[in-house]
């Protein structure tokens, strides 16, 4: 994982967040009440739009029951996923270029015929 990749970071805390609220089974109003912030605050969290300070993270993991050290170890797996996902399957990519160049050899075999 490239911690430098700030979009792909971005993308991992929010979904971190949704996954939060979704286990919790509560609303952002109700989470709020549980970290100390404003509804607002949990709303722009959710949409990328704020990353807490690292105190707040520590609060915000004490407010849902866990450690810092858990709700991190949890943002990792998930950034892990996010950059696995936005790196191109290079696999796939090879496979292309081979589909590619055997229909170009195909066109001009048949050119020549």
């Amino acid at each position: 994982m490239n911690y430098k990749n700030e979009e792909v970071f971005n993308r991992a805390f929010r979904k971190l967040m949704l996954e939060l609220r979704k286990n919790m089974l509560c609303s952002q109003s109700a989470l709020s009440k549980c970290v100390g912030v404003t509804r607002q605050a949990i709303s722009m969290m959710e949409c990328g739009k704020r990353l807490p300070s690292l105190q707040g993270f520590c609060e915000l993991a004490q407010g849902v029951g866990l450690t810092p050290a858990q709700l991190m170890n949890w943002l990792e797996r998930i950034c892990e996923v996010e950059s696995n996902a936005a790196r191109p399957d290079v696999r796939n990519i090879n496979m292309a270029l081979e589909y590619v160049k055997n229909a170009k050899e195909s066109a001009n075999s048949a050119k020549c015929v």
